[in-house]
């Protein structure tokens, strides 16, 4: 019993000790990019000796790409939360579109930095990194088809490939990111969802 309450709260201290220096990874990675992003830096931010780091991750490529997927996971449940509120299909839609821009905007930083440098600075990525971020994305589109298959089922939506319309609305959510991050502007994304779901369900024929 002792034994089994010592692993849980190493356990526990691991975790935290994990999530603090992604954390400081992406605050420094934020502010200086990838190639500034050194471990001594990153180190420094997590109130930590470098030599720490490496009792958490096997090298620098190791914790970038954390960085990557723990940031993809927090944008995963940002959606996972705003499809479940109440509302009809339509209402969560527009719940659902409103967490992704709002996410994305409180981590604008980052994100140019992803789309800019690529995590190029990174190397050689570790393996299973894109199955694991595909896997996260067939997610992202999964949350969005049941609730277009919903919006169907009740009539509310005209019968189409849920699919395909669930991969063209996170394509579009996706591509609104880019000339803000481009031009380093903030992306208002309170003032962005109704114009983007307005295109997304009515097209721009009359």
């Amino acid at each position: 019993m002792n034994s089994a309450r010592r692993v849980s709260k190493d356990e526990l201290v691991r975790r935290f000790r994990t999530e603090e220096i992604l954390s400081a990874a992406q605050d420094v990675i934020s502010q200086r990019g990838i190639q500034g992003a050194s471990l001594n830096r990153i180190a420094q931010a997590a109130g930590v000796a470098k030599g720490t780091i490496y009792l958490y991750f096997t090298n620098k490529d190791d914790l970038l790409c954390q960085v990557l997927e723990a940031w993809q996971g927090g944008l995963l449940q940002a959606i996972e939360e705003a499809s479940s509120a109440r509302g009809s299909p339509g209402e969560r839609l527009k719940a659902l579109v409103k967490a992704y821009l709002c996410f994305t905007e409180g981590h604008r930083d980052l994100l140019r930095i992803c789309f800019i440098e690529g995590f190029s600075g990174a190397g050689k990525k570790p393996s299973g990194l894109l199955r694991k971020l595909r896997a996260m994305h067939s997610r992202y589109e999964d949350i969005v088809a049941r609730i277009i298959r919903e919006g169907i089922h009740g009539g509310e939506f005209r019968p189409v490939n849920d699919r395909a319309a669930a991969a063209l609305l996170l394509k579009m959510l996706c591509a609104n990111n880019l000339p803000g991050l481009s031009e380093n502007q903030p992306m208002a994304p309170e003032a962005r969802v109704s114009e983007l779901l307005d295109i997304y369900f009515h097209g721009v024929t009359r």
